[in-house]
């Protein structure tokens, strides 16, 4: 049981790791203007449907990956890190 939780501990680090570098990335002026590019040509802001499925499949598929970033970008990296350590103080 104990491997199961430092795994999960693991895969919490990456993440945390992976918030850290989005941020470092989309919050420089470059960053930002690269991320209102994407959001702009990628349905961010607009509807997604086109009135063939399998488009608006592919529209759909294009503004999640944006909706990622943006979600990635309003993470708290010093939240998730203080959840990150109180759990492995539970797990000992």
């Amino acid at each position: 049981m104990a491997l199961k939780a430092e795994q999960k501990d693991k895969v919490a680090r990456r993440g945390y790791r992976k918030v850290l570098d989005y941020q470092a990335v989309f919050n420089t002026p470059q960053g930002r203007a690269v991320l209102h590019d994407l959001m702009a040509a990628h349905n961010v802001l607009q509807s997604t449907f086109t009135g063939d499925a399998n488009s608006t499949l592919v529209n759909e598929g294009e503004r999640r990956v944006i909706l990622r970033i943006l979600t990635l970008m309003k993470a708290n990296p010093q939240n998730l890190l203080e959840r990150i350590e109180e759990h492995e103080k539970q797990m000992e």
